[in-house]
């Protein structure tokens, strides 16, 4: 038996665990979208790669909220959601190479001492 604070279908909890989600990934967004303004050069363009994973992420976390007052919004859920896995591997390996990019970088200028 499950205690009536913890089940998924009549807790208080779970909804407010999804709306804290969804306003995290929104404040994540914002703040990333105010980074892509602010900096430039590469900081500027992994900003704006972060920036479209994190709307991406609230789009899908607003989906996964209405999903459960509206059938209709479960297919969003599961949509976006995937948009979201897909987006986030590729931003992973674009920034993964400019890392990369950037530690040569600095190898290249350490010379003999």
């Amino acid at each position: 038996m499950v205690i009536e604070l913890l089940s998924y279908d009549v807790s208080p909890i779970n909804n407010l665990l999804k709306i804290t989600i969804a306003i995290g990934f929104a404040l994540a967004s914002f703040i990333l979208f105010q980074c892509q303004k602010r900096y430039g050069g590469l900081l500027h363009q992994i900003s704006i790669l972060l920036f479209i994973s994190a709307f991406a992420a609230t789009l899908s976390s607003f989906f996964r909220f209405q999903g459960d007052f509206y059938t209709s919004y479960k297919w969003g859920e599961s949509i976006v959601g995937l948009f979201f896995v897909i987006l986030s591997l590729i931003i992973a390996l674009i920034i993964r190479k400019k890392i990369q990019t950037i530690t040569h970088l600095f190898v290249e200028n350490e010379g003999p001492e």
